[in-house]
């Protein structure tokens, strides 16, 4: 990941099922691309130690808001222009120390009741509440990753420097009949850990 602040080179990690991708800080370079890999019950970045043990993250959700959709958020969930998203922002922990900053963008349309949803309620596990709660499963999910540098938000959060180098993990998670349902963009400290995927 290292190189000045502010990089944001994309890492293409497509790669034929089945695989196992994994992605130290160190990686740089390729052209943008992205892992596609059935969703295994567990939302949020897949973050494992030096001994290949996943520590799974507790949450602290900071604000629920809704928002025009940006053009990014449009074009993630495949949303029509004057479109209303709910973003959910969040702080992640492995062993209660804050590694993860996120970003949850879902349509409002869609997830509606989640507007009015306490910050304090929302679960750890998103993507069950998903089902259990609205019906929509998740079936798949697509990684993007790109090295980043904190922001100054990003850095009164996760306890470091402003530019900080940090490992950014887009995923949109899919339902049926690959229908996007969420934007995800984490924000990971990996000083202490590498991105993994596994297939289910």
């Amino acid at each position: 990941l290292g190189g000045a602040a502010g990089s944001r080179r994309a890492v293409d990690v497509a790669r034929p099922h089945p695989l196992r991708a994994v992605l130290p800080v160190a990686a740089a370079g390729g052209e943008p691309g992205g892992l596609l890999r059935p969703a295994r019950g567990r939302a949020g970045a897949a973050l494992h130690r030096a001994d290949g043990v996943r520590e799974l993250p507790e949450s602290k959700t900071l604000r629920v808001s809704v928002n025009a959709a940006s053009r990014t958020e449009r074009d993630a969930l495949e949303l029509a222009p004057g479109k209303k998203v709910i973003r959910i922002i969040r702080v992640r922990y492995l062993n209660l120390e804050p590694k993860i900053y996120e970003t949850i963008c879902v349509s409002w349309d869609l997830f509606s009741e989640l507007a009015a949803m306490d910050a304090r309620d929302v679960p750890n596990t998103i993507y069950n509440y998903y089902e259990q709660k609205f019906g929509v499963p998740v079936i798949s999910k697509r990684d993007r990753l790109r090295a980043a540098s904190a922001t100054q938000v990003e850095a009164r959060y996760l306890l470091v420097d402003v530019g900080t180098p940090l490992l950014e993990i887009e995923c949109i998670a899919y339902s049926h009949r690959q229908q996007p349902i969420e934007q995800r963009i984490s924000r990971c400290l990996t000083d202490e850990h590498h991105y993994c995927s596994s297939p289910a």
